[in-house]
């Protein structure tokens, strides 16, 4: 007599659970100017680019300025601090965040035995922090290509355990 059934196959819901579990993601740069000079009173270029962004995230919450007098050679430093709101937004981390990818869509499965291939769709979109990042590329040929925002497909391996499914 059967005493139970139990499918292997991986289901739609499954899939999604775990892969939403690892979303959304944050992406960080190293390219990020979070401070400026002002020197004999005069502001750098640096300082008049970031003067806009710097209201925008002191408005919004998400930093405060630190000011650092530097007398004997006229220098007036100002190095952004994120806020609760900034650290909350990044999880605890000590950097800014320039980018978020979320979860959008669960396109299809591919299963052979104990190993699945899941392919789904995310979305990544821009932070406040962001146009710091840029600020970096400011005058050059490079473009800010770090955690452009898009959509894009991404395939994830599962491997089937006595457990339940895992990320490979």
């Amino acid at each position: 007599m059967l005493t139970g059934c139990s499918s292997n196959s991986l289901t739609n819901a499954e899939a999604e659970t775990i892969i939403k579990a690892n979303y959304p993601e944050l992406c960080y740069t190293e390219h990020l100017i979070d401070s400026y000079d002002v020197i004999l009173g005069r502001p750098t270029r640096h300082a008049k680019w970031i003067a806009p962004i710097e209201k925008f995230l002191k408005d919004g919450g998400y930093i405060s300025m630190l000011r650092e007098d530097n007398p004997n050679i006229g220098v007036v430093k100002y190095t952004m601090i994120p806020t609760q709101k900034a650290n909350d937004l990044a999880r605890g981390g000590k950097k800014f965040p320039i980018a978020q990818t979320d979860f959008v869509e669960l396109i299809g499965i591919s299963q052979k035995e104990n190993e699945a291939v899941v392919r789904y769709k995310v979305i990544r979109s821009k932070t406040p922090f962001y146009p710091l990042h840029t600020m970096y590329y400011k005058g050059s040929k490079k473009t800010a290509s770090d955690c452009p925002e898009e959509e894009f497909e991404v395939d994830v391996t599962l491997i089937r355990f006595d457990d339940g499914w895992k990320i490979k």
